[in-house]
């Protein structure tokens, strides 16, 4: 049955991730919770992975699902993992519906151990004492001979563009929220500044394209990972201000900033836009982001001394597409 207890408690927390293979709670025990659709809630949203199935199962089935789960897992990049082993997914036991194999349970075991991570193995479930033992020894027959490689030697990249990411344009109601929650956690903005970057969200969804503000989302298994606002400066014939740029901290590094702002220029070249222009502190904490945009091709048009604050100079950046 579906992991809830596992899901409640890391439900609003980023630093766990939990999936669950489950019969899906039309039918399943506790009828309550495992719907797809629940991908987690504030911090924990996109780290909670429901792969509900229907009440007959064999194992070519359930490998796909676990295809899924095993992929998610991978993205995520753990340091370990923990599996809450149900055998009573085997055929014949008397609580399920669902008939896998010794075979297939060796098989899903070799595919687990295929991550190459330090894993623990906890037994859930499994009723069927006659099939029990030879189920379990066969899932751990072929988590073992997957060879548990390490991580360096699974060639896994250090920094990688996160995979099964989206794009998207429209905003969506529940999109200020996530902004607002998104740019507070890079800890780069104060108080005021995360206010205007929601404003910025409500104001497009109130006014819509004649808000003069623009936006690209960059998700990821339903999380906001990061996303760009922009739009034409008014009473110029083809110049474009980007107003946010902001990345998610366990997307940094990934090159999903580089990603953003790409896709940005080029639906603002696409819209007729020639030169894009970057307001930005010359504090010493916005010297990373600097970096990020002269690197990008972008340079500086104008310095403003004392423009925030007294010491606190603003930089303006440029870049002709």
């Amino acid at each position: 049955h579906h992991g809830n207890g596992q899901e409640e408690i890391f439900h609003e927390r980023s630093d766990v991730l939990t999936v669950s293979i489950h019969g899906h709670p039309s039918f399943a025990y506790p009828y309550y919770s495992g719907f797809e659709e629940d991908v987690g809630k504030g911090q924990g949203e996109g780290f909670n992975l429901n792969l509900p199935l229907p009440e007959a199962v064999d194992g070519p089935a359930y490998r796909e699902a676990l295809k899924k789960a095993l992929a998610r897992i991978d993205d995520d990049r753990p340091d370990f993992l923990v599996v809450a082993l149900g055998l009573d997914t085997a055929r014949g036991d008397p609580t399920g519906s669902w008939s896998l194999t010794a075979r297939d349970f060796e098989i899903n075991g070799r595919k687990i151990g295929e991550l190459g991570l330090p894993t623990l193995v906890i037994q859930e479930g499994g009723y069927r004492t006659r099939t029990l033992g030879t189920n379990a020894m066969r899932f751990f027959r072929g988590l073992a001979a997957a060879g548990f490689r390490s991580v360096a030697e699974n060639g896994r990249e250090a920094a990688r563009l996160p995979r099964n990411l989206t794009l998207r344009d429209a905003v969506e109601p529940r999109d200020p929220e996530r902004v607002r929650l998104l740019v507070d956690i890079t800890g780069f903005f104060n108080p005021a500044e995360v206010d205007v970057a929601e404003e910025l969200v409500r104001e497009r969804l109130a006014k819509g394209p004649e808000s003069g503000y623009f936006f690209v989302f960059a998700e990821q298994y339903g999380r906001l990972a990061g996303y760009a606002c922009y739009g034409p400066i008014a009473c110029t014939e083809s110049s474009w201000d980007l107003f946010w740029i902001a990345v998610h901290p366990d997307f940094q590094g990934r090159g999903l900033g580089a990603k953003v702002l790409a896709e940005t220029e080029q639906r603002v070249r696409a819209a007729g836009g020639a030169r894009i222009y970057v307001e930005t502190s010359q504090r010493v904490q916005y010297a990373s982001t600097r970096t990020f945009y002269e690197r990008k091709g972008y340079r500086i048009a104008s310095v403003l001394e004392d423009f925030y604050a007294p010491g606190e100079a603003k930089a303006t950046y440029c870049k002709v597409l």
